[in-house]
């Protein structure tokens, strides 16, 4: 009997190409994701406010990178506005075959 290797699966998030990972993977987002990761901003307008970035714009941001699973909204202490953001991860890796 032939049997096969046990079956791991991968986890992460891909992109279908490099210009997809360019687009939403950008420098700015980057800037976002490490200024959550150093000073911990207690709010999204917290963080506009050290990056020195429009409210909006940085909220966008932040959505996307909460949906892609990149960062998370914590708790909100009883407010309607979003919680605080937070980096799930270290690092972020790129795999890129040949």
């Amino acid at each position: 009997e032939r049997r096969g290797k046990d079956f791991k699966p991968i986890r992460g998030r891909f992109f279908t190409s490099l210009e997809a990972a360019r687009n939403v993977i950008t420098e700015e987002r980057m800037r976002l994701l490490r200024a959550v990761k150093k000073a911990k901003p207690e709010s999204i307008h917290e963080l506009a406010r050290l990056l020195g970035r429009d409210v909006k714009n940085v909220h966008q941001d932040v959505h996307l990178l909460r949906r892609l699973g990149l960062m998370r909204l914590g708790s909100s202490r009883g407010r309607r506005l979003p919680g605080r953001p937070r980096v799930v991860y270290d690092q972020i890796q790129f795999s890129i075959p040949v």
